[in-house]
């Protein structure tokens, strides 16, 4: 989500959006739309079973 993050702050410091923007935020959201529940092995642990790594939520 860190990228949504970055977007917003440049939307907040007054940087418009360009014709590139829009899609990229939306294929951002399709793609953790469709891999929200996969389980693999993250980026930092390799150890047991496929788990399911999702922060920032509840």
């Amino acid at each position: 989500m860190g990228r949504f993050l970055a977007l917003a702050a440049l939307r907040d410091a007054g940087i418009e959006e360009d014709e590139f923007s829009w899609g990229l935020q939306k294929n951002l959201l399709r793609f953790c739309e469709h891999n929200y529940d996969r389980r693999g092995h993250g980026i930092w642990e390799m150890r047991g079973e496929p788990a399911l790594f999702a922060h920032g939520g509840p």
